[in-house]
């Protein structure tokens, strides 16, 4: 149930509003006199009482309402109380030497009492939370803490109590967690969808106060999925305490089944602030793999179980489905092919034309009917993730084969045409369904250019991530004309 008031900013002095609006009513009836000699009475009176109304309107919009909503409950109000049982709360840093977790049982159930307290006047949902919101019983508080998971998403775990069946009935929360928030989705526009008060209850050492000091991996970002042979990063958020005199540098270690994968010395973040550090992972194994993530800790840090980090990554089989055409068995050919070859994450078919609809087909063996260069149906082109076409003509391909490759790329598939005698505008291209999504503008007929070429890249592009790993393209060697081409086709 909801009640409604409203009040106006600035509050008002209602006799000079109301001595106001009766100048405005004289001013207006007398501005009408003159209408009554020629309009009838009645419709006179409509047109200065309509005026009189808008102006009392504009006055009333001017004075800045606001409507005010206050939100009543039937029967007894809910107190949600949240849980956090991540693994940071693990860490054996409050009162006695307890660990996060426990001081905060002790405070539901134990000396504090919380929950009985509550339920004098409210009604008591339990909730705990980690990577995600779980309703807990309350005969199920002696099960705690158990597994402990990695991931703390406070932001996601009132957001995912704004979507109870009992939100509309909520009172307030209270919140138990030590604060460190390690999911990268929610913000904190989540706690005010809820439209009730939230009471944070904070446990464990505040570092700035005690002068211990620490080191932590608050946070990483890693992908959900990764590939195999394919390197992926983590973003390691490391945080630094009261550090000693002199430390200024720090180790990051991940490991996989005991058998280190990567290491890095970082410069440490200065103490009291938050550094990242990013670490490149190549999997060799596929799988839903258990990263181990170990910062080393201080010589004289008391509390370590912060410093290691769980990490998750399904590794899988590579994906990318290449189809190679070519029109003619050129040199070229067998270097492209070669390379495609070698790389495990590519599966590769191979064409050349041999003569009119045949084409020779080396490496993977789809299930679409190549035998005319290109597929013969929508669902054919769908095998395959890259489609590269070397020096070959239109001309080999039928129209509708090249409106399904149109449609395809438009879909999201990848296209790379090369250069080549009967490529681009030689080859016919340029009036092709194709020829409308290709990213070049074609002449009827392209000529050779046999002249030196220099090529460079724009600053933009040289951030690109298809140059990462390449080395530095736009050398000065290049730039010297050391590294020029002698010339192009297509």
């Amino acid at each position: 149930m909801r009640d409604a008031q409203i009040f106006l900013t600035p509050a008002l002095n209602w006799f000079i509003v109301g001595a106001a609006a009766l100048v405005v009513a004289v001013a207006v009836a007398l501005s009408y006199r003159r209408l009554r000699r020629v309009l009838p009475p009645g419709l006179a009176g409509g047109f200065a009482a309509l005026k009189i109304f808008l102006v009392i309107a504009l006055v009333f919009c001017l004075a800045g309402p606001v409507v005010s909503m206050e939100r009543r409950l039937k029967g007894k109000g809910v107190v949600a109380v949240l849980l956090d049982t991540s693994a940071s709360m693990a860490v054996k840093d409050s009162l006695g030497g307890r660990s996060r977790i426990l001081a905060a049982l002790d405070l539901l159930g134990g000396g504090g009492d919380l929950l009985n307290s509550l339920a004098a006047d409210y009604s008591v949902s339990l909730y705990r939370f980690d990577e995600a919101l779980e309703r807990l019983e309350p005969a199920a508080v002696k099960d705690l803490p158990g597994d402990l998971k990695p991931e703390t998403a406070v932001y996601g775990a009132l957001s995912a109590l704004a979507g109870e069946g009992e939100s509309e009935a909520l009172a307030a929360v209270v919140l138990l967690s030590d604060g460190r928030e390690t999911a990268s989705s929610g913000s904190a526009a989540s706690a005010r969808e809820l439209g009730v008060p939230v009471y944070t209850v904070g446990v464990g050492s505040d570092y700035t106060l005690t002068g211990t000091p620490n080191l932590a991996v608050l946070s990483v970002k890693s992908p959900a999925a990764a590939y195999l042979n394919n390197s992926f990063s983590l973003d390691v958020s490391v945080g630094a305490f009261n550090l000693p005199e002199g430390v200024k540098f720090g180790k990051l270690t991940l490991s996989l089944g005991g058998k280190t994968i990567a290491q890095r010395d970082f410069r440490l973040p200065e103490s009291g602030t938050v550094g990242r550090v990013a670490l490149e992972v190549t999997p060799d194994v596929v799988g839903f793999l258990e990263y181990t993530l170990e910062l080393a800790p201080l010589a004289d840090e008391e509390i370590t179980a912060d410093n290691v980090r769980k990490v998750y990554v399904d590794v899988r089989e590579p994906r990318l489905r290449v189809l190679y055409v070519e029109g003619l068995l050129r040199p070229e050919y067998c270097f492209v092919r070669r390379v495609l070859s070698s790389d495990p994450d590519v599966k590769v078919t191979s064409l050349v034309r041999t003569r009119k609809d045949s084409f020779l087909l080396q490496g993977e063996s789809p299930k679409a009917d190549l035998s005319r260069g290109l597929p013969d149906t929508p669902e054919g082109f769908d095998e395959f993730d890259v489609i590269i076409l070397g020096d070959v003509s239109a001309a080999a391909f039928r129209e509708y084969q090249l409106k399904y490759l149109r449609e395809w790329v438009e879909k999201g598939g990848g296209l790379m045409m090369l250069g080549g005698h009967d490529s681009f505008g030689a080859g016919g291209w340029r009036d092709t369904p194709l020829g409308q999504v290709l990213p070049v503008k074609m002449s009827a007929s392209d000529p050779q250019l046999d002249s030196p070429l220099l090529l460079s890249v724009t600053a933009s592009g040289r951030n690109h991530p298809v140059f990462k790993g390449i080395g530095e393209f736009d050398s000065a060697a290049m730039r010297k004309g050391k590294g020029a081409l002698s010339g192009c086709t297509g």
